[in-house]
């Protein structure tokens, strides 16, 4: 085994995620990330295997500093585990939470910035989300925001671009 379990972080209806440290090496300590762990047998319609698809997809194609990456996928019979990196301050609503519910408005400002900025990259690649919630949202050790969890996410077909928003309208 690669890595070691060190606690649970959080519990949804198809999986786990993990608080797991990569086994040390030439004497340097293992690095802590999170596994996604997502139990195949919950995912028992064509819906819900459309969902762990777009898990494991779209997540993982996606490169952009707002976006939590999935550093490995890795699938066996029963499960299909997500390597990604710890977020140590954890989702919005924990941070928000944890500061009495009061944010700076810089704070604020800037976290909305680099959402906006992770969804702007996501649309540009034709995928929507469809579940931007403070859970979703997670916090590095340096308070940024990166998006996560998109297994409700879909695929957008492309549209012919439109040369202005607001037509022209003459009198």
């Amino acid at each position: 085994q690669r890595w070691q379990k060190i606690r649970l972080l959080g519990q949804g209806a198809t999986g786990q995620v993990w608080l797991i440290q990569d086994r040390p090496s030439a004497g340097a300590p293992g690095k802590m990330l999170a596994m996604k762990v997502l139990t195949k047998s919950q995912f028992n319609t064509p819906q819900l295997q459309s969902c762990l698809q777009a898990e494991m997809v779209y997540q993982r194609s996606m490169k952009h500093s707002c976006i939590l990456p999935v550093l490995q996928v890795i699938e066996d019979e029963q499960e299909v585990l997500l390597i990604m990196p710890f977020a140590p301050e954890g989702c919005l609503k924990s941070c928000i939470t944890k500061s009495g519910g009061r944010c700076g408005e810089r704070v604020v400002h800037f976290w909305a910035a680099q959402l906006i900025l992770a969804l702007e990259h996501l649309h540009t690649q034709h995928i929507a989300h469809r579940d931007i919630k403070m859970e979703n949202v997670l916090v590095d050790d340096k308070g940024n925001v990166m998006l996560t969890d998109f297994g409700l996410s879909e695929r957008i077909p492309a549209k012919k671009p439109v040369a202005s928003p607001f037509p022209l309208v003459s009198t």
